[in-house]
């Protein structure tokens, strides 16, 4: 096993050279906003995270979140306000877009593979899973986020689009902001809250993917609805109201999503809360806290997500749970090194098929338009001949983003 750790050199720079031939939204990491005490609405036009970035987050890409001091690596002062910033190609658009590309040596129930971006098996299951518009969920490999500022400040429609591997609309919405209380509306598809959650690195076995016994989990991520929400001062509230994911058996059920959290400069806590009515009978309720601390160059994050699905008419009440533990340290200014810990318990009735994986994962930002990211992963679960439980995986990232 000791072999895996180096990548070969040839498939090194055939993995270079394969990454500038795709070409592009990033999803600023958790962490981030964490340890800088910002709101998901800072560097996101959804407010409550994920899509879209603010003119804010293309001043942050292009000034702070990179090793390097100067502007997109070349040098030189930055010109007049939004000239040359990601994103920024006009007072009334906005547009913004990434592509990640990586190399993976995995080897998993005893089985090894090498291969491009996430896992064939995963890409499968994304693209079978329909978000809230019906479409193909498909992996977030490429994306690209248009924003129409009709009145700036005021009123925006938003256009988001995975491009590979599944050409697949996502954000698609329009928003009405400076409301009362910072208050705004949005209605159209858009992306639901996950907490501290990634949703574009490589999917775990937590609340968003799978359940038990053919139980779905929430892994709709893009939901058709409205969305009403507050923002004073340091809190965030928001309410939801979308089609639920199995909108073919309950065409006449709705999700309730709650979301409400608080930032500083210490940290951020929240909660999520959500229920969805997956048939007439059955509904499942999402109940999740999370918590972020700010310790100077160390950044501590910690999630727990509980989904309940109940069926009085067959007798059914299953509870499902997962867990997130990390910790990020600054190495240096765009530098980061990361370790996450993650425990998915499809049932907690049950006690032997708690599944977890281990993740440490180094990622410098060398210019403010690239980020790599190289990283070792280590899952442990039950025995299973059709589930990948046991093994590990190595693996490296480039990231691109504008």
């Amino acid at each position: 096993m000791a072999s895996r750790l180096a990548l070969p050199l040839g498939m090194l720079v055939l993995f270079a050279a394969a990454l500038f031939l795709a070409a592009p939204s990033a999803v600023a990491e958790p962490y981030m906003a964490v340890r800088e005490g910002y709101k998901c609405s800072v560097c996101h036009v959804n407010r409550t995270g994920g899509g879209a970035r603010t003119d804010y987050a293309a001043v942050y890409e292009a000034t702070r979140m990179a090793a390097g001091t100067t502007f997109m690596g070349v040098g030189g002062p930055i010109g007049s306000a939004g000239e040359g910033l990601h994103g920024h190609t006009g007072s009334a658009v906005n547009v913004d877009a990434d592509v990640r590309a990586s190399l993976v040596d995995t080897n998993m129930n005893g089985k090894g593979t090498v291969q491009f971006n996430r896992p064939a098996s995963c890409d499968s299951c994304h693209a079978g899973t329909p978000n809230g518009a019906g479409e193909g969920g498909g992996g977030q490999i490429a994306t690209i986020n248009l924003q129409f500022k009709a009145v700036p400040d005021v009123a925006s429609i938003v256009y988001s689009v995975s491009a590979v591997p599944n050409a697949a609309s996502r954000d698609v919405y329009g928003l009405v902001e400076s409301l009362p209380l910072n208050g705004y509306i949005k209605a159209g598809t858009f992306k639901l809250p996950n907490g501290l959650n990634n949703t574009w690195d490589y999917p775990f076995q937590h609340t968003t993917q799978g359940g038990y016994q053919g139980l779905d989990g929430f892994e709709t991520i893009y939901a058709t609805g409205v969305e009403v929400g507050i923002e004073p001062g340091p809190f965030t509230v928001a309410l939801s109201v979308t089609n639920p994911d199995k909108l073919n058996t309950n065409p006449l059920g709705q999700r309730y999503f709650l979301t409400a959290s608080a930032v500083s400069r210490l940290g951020m806590i929240g909660f999520n809360y959500a229920q969805d009515p997956v048939s007439t009978t059955q509904t499942r309720t999402l109940s999740s806290g999370f918590l972020g601390a700010s310790l100077g160059r160390v950044t501590l994050l910690g999630q727990i997500d509980q989904i309940q699905d109940v069926d009085p008419t067959v007798g059914m009440n299953v509870s499902q749970e997962a867990r997130l533990g990390e910790v990020d340290l600054l190495l240096a200014r765009g530098h980061n090194l990361k370790y996450q810990v993650e425990i998915r318990d499809p049932s907690v009735a049950h006690t032997k098929d708690v599944r977890d994986r281990q993740s440490l994962v180094y990622e410098p930002f060398l210019t403010s338009w690239l980020q790599w990211r190289v990283g070792y992963r280590k899952y442990a679960g039950p025995q299973s001949t059709t589930v990948d439980n046991n093994g590990e995986m190595y693996f490296v990232e480039m990231h691109l983003l504008y």
